[in-house]
């Protein structure tokens, strides 16, 4: 596999505009073209053409190569489906002969995948070098096809396989009364790995639901609630950022609740407001992936009541306001009374949302 990470040549490179892609140490790239600047130019017989690169020189590039032409005739992966869309004209530095050649890439999850020709049925399983046994395949495909006789759907769920993580170890490292630290250890595309986070869950629980054996339950629940044309807005004291935070009512979803029923415990606990009726509630959504597998839900509903912090539970510091969309703006944008606050990420978007519409 070939994943490759964009990052700048030195200053003493003669090409200072240039990138260098990853593990490609050995190339320089000349320029970056669309598939219609090169495309158009691919021919049957032995030419040439010249390209201006980034460094203002003149390049001859040979343009009857069967990859160019595999590419022209389908840009895309036949096995994932991903596309090329970008060629890199590239030289190798220790040539030579000034004859630089397209690559062509895909870009995926931030990298860019270089796109290969491949034999439909291997050379060495006997297929002929003849541009009707050519197809387009990434890099990533084409290294686990190999020269094996395998079928697009053969290959597709080795993709589908390779793709997916191999769970090996859940190892819990500290647990306290709500939160467990672990450490994880994986494979995923070829390379054994180790992942160190947080959770809510138990052991066995978290390995469920890395293996597929059980579906994501939700951690906890967010309220977007509205009583009429002001939408309801926490305050509340957060220990580890230091002051106090605006949100939206949220907790956890305590065991053999459902999340509708979460909501309407949590909104009238941290609140004193009721349900009035459920508007949608989201798929489970990811809070922070990066350091732990906390998942959540969003319950939208109307309220009703009168606003008091008398159920609260102990230790809990916790402000309710009704704000109206003029209200809102300024919290979004922190200005004016709510300059330098601090704002929950998963309230953010939700109230722009609101006072967009």
């Amino acid at each position: 596999m070939i994943l490759l990470e964009l990052t700048p040549l030195t200053q003493e490179e003669s090409i200072l505009s240039m990138k260098r892609y990853g593990p490609r140490r050995n190339y320089l790239i000349l320029g970056e073209y669309k598939p219609e600047e090169v495309f158009p130019f691919i021919t049957v017989e032995e030419t040439r053409r010249d390209f201006t690169a980034v460094d203002g020189k003149q390049y001859s590039v040979r343009m009857n190569s069967d990859r160019y032409y595999c590419f022209n005739k389908n840009p895309k992966c036949v096995c994932c489906g991903i596309e090329g869309e970008t060629l890199l004209l590239e030289m190798h530095r220790n040539q030579k002969e000034k004859h630089p050649h397209f690559n062509f890439y895909a870009r995926h999850n931030g990298d860019l995948i270089l796109m290969t020709k491949d034999h439909i049925v291997a050379k060495a399983n006997g297929g002929p070098d003849i541009r009707d046994n050519l197809q387009t395949m990434c890099t990533i495909c084409n290294n686990l096809k190999r020269s094996f006789p395998l079928t697009v759907e053969e290959l597709r769920e080795k993709r589908r396989r390779y793709d997916m993580m191999d769970v090996r170890e859940v190892k819990g490292l500290a647990r306290t009364k709500f939160l467990g630290l672990y450490e994880l250890e994986y494979g995923h595309r070829g390379k054994s790995r180790k992942w160190v986070f947080c959770s809510r869950k138990q052991k066995e629980t978290i390995e469920a639901e890395l293996k597929g054996e059980q579906p994501a339950s939700p951690d906890a629940v967010v309220i977007f609630a509205t009583v009429g044309n002001r939408v309801v807005v926490t305050k509340e004291f957060r220990p580890v950022v230091g002051g106090y935070e605006y949100g939206l009512p949220a907790g956890l979803v305590d065991g053999g609740e459902s999340e509708e029923e979460a909501a309407r415990r949590e909104l009238f606990e941290e609140t004193g407001l009721t349900v009035a009726d459920v508007r949608y509630t989201s798929p489970i959504l990811y809070s922070s992936a990066g350091c732990m597998n906390e998942c959540v839900k969003i319950v939208s509903c109307t309220a009703e009541g009168e606003i008091s912090a008398d159920h609260c539970e102990p230790g809990e510091d916790i402000q309710t306001f009704l704000m109206d969309a003029a209200q809102v703006k300024r919290l979004v944008h922190a200005t004016d009374e709510f300059a330098g606050v601090k704002i929950g990420a998963k309230a953010w978007p939700l109230l722009m949302a609101w006072i967009a519409v």
